[in-house]
């Protein structure tokens, strides 16, 4: 009988240790992703199916918080609901301090239930009530997804189709996971960010009079702005590739024989521009006057990795010049 007892307590201590390293394992994994700035969304994604496959829940989602800070939405939901099903859950709408998903965010700590319908302790807003009504759910636990500034940004939560308690070391864990969680959320929305800024300056860059462009370390042309066609006639994609002094007319060689390492690609010209006059090389073969300014770009160990910089037509100014000098 001890024997037995032994072995009884043998086994539950290596399962025990089995679900301690199962559950390092994943953490450690997600960790790797969101640290090799992998794309948000399949992070978020696996950390809510790794909350439901890890604290053994019926189903897990992930809300996110409302621009105007007043409430969450679901933005990502597992445990095997039918399309409509999930279609509609993400539809809602969680107000802040309603529910158990409301209530987590607002006092910004994990909140737990053994039997979420007859909880009195959680506020129950219709629409939360709605949900666990039509998904069946009777324990929950929900935990915040706070930011690395501190602020809240959303909810991790699991859910059960009976009632049940969460322990401890449960919530502890579900807690590790909303934080992994809130900071691949912030990351989306640094992209979101980025993507925009982007789109912004692509706008400018497209739009500019000038004409903007980047070379490589070989003087070649890696970026060429439209507006390279209204002022020579040569199309963006006709330049890639080629050295830059495809574009340069033969009055202004000295200009394409520049020794960009001597100029501005030396190791003390970190912060140096290059200006000058140019005559660019129209399609059609006359001569465009232009001034330039270049500015030299380096790679992550600080050597000369190419320029870039913009064109200005001068083309109406030197005019206007000549004409001035002309009726002096």
């Amino acid at each position: 009988m001890l024997n037995a007892s032994l072995i009884d307590e043998l086994e539950r201590s290596q399962a025990e240790l089995e679900a301690r390293a199962e559950t390092e394992r994943s953490l450690r994994d997600i960790s790797a992703r969101i640290t090799s700035l992998g794309d948000p969304g399949d992070i978020l994604a696996r950390v809510v199916e790794e909350s439901r496959r890890l604290l053994g829940s019926d189903g897990a989602h992930l809300t996110r918080m409302s621009d105007d800070g007043t409430y969450l939405v679901p933005v990502i939901v597992a445990g095997g609901m039918d399309v409509a099903t999930e279609a509609w859950l993400k539809q809602m709408t969680f107000p802040l301090g309603g529910g158990i998903n409301g209530l987590a965010a607002e006092e910004a700590r994990p909140i737990w239930t053994h039997d979420y319908p007859a909880d009195p302790r959680i506020p129950h807003d219709p629409g939360d009530d709605e949900a666990a009504e039509r998904l069946g759910l009777r324990a929950m636990a929900a935990a915040p997804l706070r930011a690395p500034a501190g602020e809240v940004i959303g909810t991790l939560a699991v859910s059960y189709g009976a009632p049940r308690e969460i322990l401890p070391d449960e919530l502890d864990l579900l807690q590790g996971l909303a934080d992994q969680a809130a900071i691949a959320l912030a990351n989306s929305n640094l992209y979101e960010l980025l993507g925009d800024s982007e789109a912004r300056y692509r706008h400018l860059v497209q739009n500019s009079p000038d004409l903007v462009w980047s070379i490589d370390a070989d003087a070649r042309f890696s970026f060429v702005s439209d507006t390279c066609q209204r002022l020579t006639g040569w199309r963006a994609e006709d330049l890639l590739g080629k050295h830059f002094g495809a574009l340069v007319h033969e009055s202004s060689r000295e200009v394409a024989e520049i020794d960009w390492t001597a100029g501005i690609g030396v190791d003390d010209a970190i912060d140096r521009e290059l200006r000058g006059r140019v005559n660019l090389l129209h399609r059609d073969g006359h001569p465009v006057p232009a001034e330039f300014v270049a500015f030299a770009t380096r790679d992550e160990e600080g050597r000369f990795a190419g320029a870039n910089g913009s064109v200005r037509d001068m083309s109406e100014r030197d005019r206007l010049e000549r004409d001035l000098r002309e009726s002096e």
